[in-house]
């Protein structure tokens, strides 16, 4: 074969590898598992953080599985946390969705999965083992928004609720490897049907080390701006956030000229420290200690005015 056409036979391969090695929002990769009638597809969407999942597949039973599935390779611990909402009434009411952990993927591979029927019906469910039958622990909550599953070691933790409320959990002790592809997925329940889920505020957040020292190790914050009437957070509207160390803990200056979807916020305060206390529809609660002088937001509806007469002291 002529060398230019040799070339072009590599470019075109390098070129496949790279359509398909382009990362999803914070996902690795998309693909069906199983087989599939109708290929499913993931698409993320920057404005809002949005992704749209479509999937078919049969059902995730037994000892197979037919479902698209948007993944990311991980290790270690970790938790996995999005709000999810099917699109339109659907045609099975055991159409699915969720969060899932798989050892591979391989049709009928270990996984545990954070799983919402289309009836309602919510469950932490998991094969223990390559080709085994899927079992399952019933959660109380019935059509919960706000979808999270949990590793910590082989114990994998699943809380759901409905957009403002506590969180419910279930969890399992199961043997897992510890390198495993975690995402979200949708199975339609019916081959030859697609369905599509809408998740925002997806997350994949990693705990501190089991040693960690509070006050004596810096390990970072994120800043994020919630649209109060829609619920979505979004980490990427605060720009020009600066992380600085100040010898015992991490702290952030918030410059003058950094921009939120209200407007201008003005440098009117630093943040010393934060730390997650508990969580409500999935958020997380803050505590934080901050300097003697509180943050402005301009917004549309008006001038902002203080809401006490000094901020929190450390």
């Amino acid at each position: 074969m002529p060398y230019h056409k040799h070339a072009l036979a590599l470019l075109s391969v390098l070129c496949c590898i790279n359509v398909y090695a382009q990362p999803i929002g914070i996902f690795d990769e998309s693909s069906d598992v199983g087989a599939v009638l109708i290929k499913g597809k993931s698409v993320y969407r920057p404005s809002g953080q949005q992704y749209t999942i479509s999937g078919a597949g049969a059902n995730i039973w037994f000892a197979s599985d037919q479902f698209q599935f948007l993944w990311k390779k991980l290790s270690g611990d970790f938790m996995l946390h999005a709000r999810a909402g099917f699109l339109g009434k659907g045609t099975d009411p055991h159409r699915k969705t969720g969060w899932m952990i798989r050892s591979a993927l391989d049709s009928n591979a270990a996984m545990i999965s954070a799983t919402v029927h289309g009836d309602g019906l919510t469950s932490l469910q998991y094969r223990k083992s390559k080709g085994g039958n899927v079992e399952e622990v019933r959660s109380l909550m019935k059509g919960p928004g706000i979808i999270q599953l949990q590793r910590k070691g082989n114990t994998f933790i699943m809380s759901v609720a409905a957009d403002g409320d506590t969180l419910q959990q279930q969890q399992v002790s199961v043997e897992f490897p510890d390198n495993v592809f975690a995402g979200l997925f949708v199975c339609s329940h019916n081959k030859d049907i697609v369905e599509t889920v809408v998740f925002d505020n997806v997350r994949i957040a990693r705990p501190a080390r089991d040693q960690f020292v509070p006050y004596r190790e810096y390990i970072g914050s994120h800043v994020e701006l919630m649209d109060i009437t829609t619920g979505i957070r979004d980490g990427a509207a605060v720009q020009g956030m600066e992380p600085v160390s100040d010898g015992w803990s991490g702290r952030c200056r918030v410059p003058d000229g950094c921009r939120g979807p209200g407007g201008d916020v003005e440098h009117r305060s630093t943040v010393r420290s934060a730390r997650s206390t508990t969580a409500r529809g999935g958020v997380n609660r803050w505590q934080t200690s901050w300097s003697r002088q509180a943050v402005a937001t301009r917004s549309p509806g008006g001038t902002p005015r203080r809401s006490s007469p000094a901020a929190p002291r450390r």
